[in-house]
């Protein structure tokens, strides 16, 4: 199972990028890889928070969080590196995974990221094929194949949280002895 309950039909990815090309780059490979049906692209870091703190314009957005969020890390404002430290920060969001886009390879741009909480870190790939396969990568990963943390979706009680609806929390496994049954080979 995956962080969009086993099904690709649900999952929705938040594209903060200020490069029309980068993102329609993204978004097609998205697209064609089936990854992604509900892509929400955004291209500036202020208009990032205020979707993901559900403020401004976006306070009365009653969709749950993201499954995954690709953030460019060259933006203008407060860039990549300051919607990343917030998101990292708040309880509502720190669990969703946040993968950084970057046109540069920066060792001390790529360890800052990482002590903030990034998930992963791309250099973008200058050639669109090389560039499209990355992407799908990273998303088939998180899509598919990561589990999320337990918390993910969960309402936690915060201000504002109600606004994404709560996710079925998990059960416990039964205490005392389980028993072992033998596998059947059809």
């Amino acid at each position: 199972m995956n962080n969009v309950g086993g099904s690709l039909e649900s999952s929705r990815v938040l594209l903060i990028d200020d490069s029309l090309t980068d993102a329609e780059l993204t978004i097609h490979a998205l697209k064609v890889r089936g990854l992604a049906p509900q892509i929400t692209w955004l291209g500036n870091a202020e208009e990032a928070l205020s979707y993901m703190f559900r403020t401004g314009e976006y306070a009365e957005l009653a969709c749950g969080p993201p499954h995954l969020v690709l953030l460019d890390v060259e933006m203008p404002g407060i860039g990549g590196i300051g919607v990343l430290e917030r998101l990292k920060r708040e309880p509502r969001t720190k669990t969703v995974p946040i993968v950084m886009l970057s046109s540069q390879y920066d060792r001390l741009t790529i360890r800052k990221c990482f002590e903030l909480g990034a998930n992963s870190y791309l250099v973008k790939p200058t050639a669109a094929i090389d560039y499209f396969q990355k992407i799908s990568a990273v998303a088939h990963y998180w899509l598919t194949l990561n589990e999320p943390a337990e918390d993910q979706f969960i309402d936690d009680d915060t201000e504002n949280s109600s606004r994404w609806p709560a996710a079925p929390r998990l059960t416990k496994v039964p205490e005392g002895p389980i028993e072992l049954r033998q596998p059947r080979v059809l």
